[in-house]
């Protein structure tokens, strides 16, 4: 496992080592381990990481140069679009910023041929 993605993954989601771990259901010892390399996860451990980051195993890999968001269907949830906004740092975006976001998207929609 690649600890640097794993970092960059765990950090995306504002959470403590502290936290995550006991997310994981593990020590925070265990995970810290985890994430500076001194220990590898088994495969399910692997898979329940990237579950919980709603990042793709092989970021955590390193298989993957850069942390992509999650895909949205057309149909999606509101927590899937929740998640995308986490996942791309958006949550701590002011009142304003927030409108712009929504002004975008408003943009784009105009821009579809029907």
């Amino acid at each position: 496992m690649n600890s640097k993605n794993l970092k960059i993954a765990r950090t995306k989601t504002k959470y403590s080592q502290k936290q995550f771990a006991s997310m994981l259901g593990i020590s925070s010892q265990r995970y810290n381990a985890y994430e500076t390399g001194r220990r590898e996860p088994d495969n399910e451990m692997l898979l329940l990481i990237a579950d919980k980051l709603n990042v793709d195993v092989n970021f955590l890999l390193g298989k993957m140069d850069s942390l992509k968001l999650p895909k949205l269907s057309a149909t999606g949830t509101l927590k899937d679009i929740l998640d995308v906004f986490q996942h791309a740092g958006l949550d701590g975006l002011t009142a304003d910023e927030l409108d712009k976001v929504a002004e975008y998207v408003r943009f784009i929609k105009s821009q579809r041929k029907e």
